[in-house]
């Protein structure tokens, strides 16, 4: 019972990774959402930019459908040539928010790690507080939902 069960879930995750190849060839990249845990809140990343020479990006906290939106205009930027090396401040990814890419461990991206080895890099999108001031930074409002991942 125990050795079908293992077969069992060793096929829905070779059908989901097929799921997931498929819409990296039709789309470029796969946008993969993650639920919320108590140890960790609800995140959205990449799958796909490695392939074009890219780093995966990463969005926590958002819903879903802004999570995309982030997630497709930072694509857009990286396919004009705008790099999203971490430290960068980008204006218009999210409701007229700067949006400041981060270093990120892909620790959490375990589909693009099955998709793409161990060797996957990520940079994360986050957006800063109703000062102007990004997570990390001096002053940052801490009373707010985490974007740590």
């Amino acid at each position: 019972c125990q050795r079908r069960l293992k077969e069992t879930l060793m096929d829905n995750i070779d059908e989901f990774l097929a799921h997931v190849r498929e819409n990296i060839d039709q789309h470029g990249w796969h946008a993969q959402g993650v639920g919320a845990r108590p140890d960790r809140p609800t995140y959205t990343y990449t799958v796909g930019l490695t392939a074009m020479g890219f780093e995966e990006l990463v969005v926590v906290g958002l819903l879903p459908s802004q999570a995309h939106e982030v997630l497709t205009g930072g694509v857009r930027l990286l396919q004009d040539g705008v790099g999203l090396h971490a430290g960068r401040i980008v204006q218009g990814l999210l409701e007229g928010l700067p949006i400041k890419t981060t270093d990120c461990s892909n620790e959490h991206l375990n589909v693009a790690r099955s998709v793409y080895g161990v060797e996957v890099m990520a940079v994360q999108l986050v957006w800063p507080d109703a000062a102007g001031r990004f997570p990390g930074e001096p002053g940052h409002d801490d009373s707010l939902p985490s974007q740590r991942l």
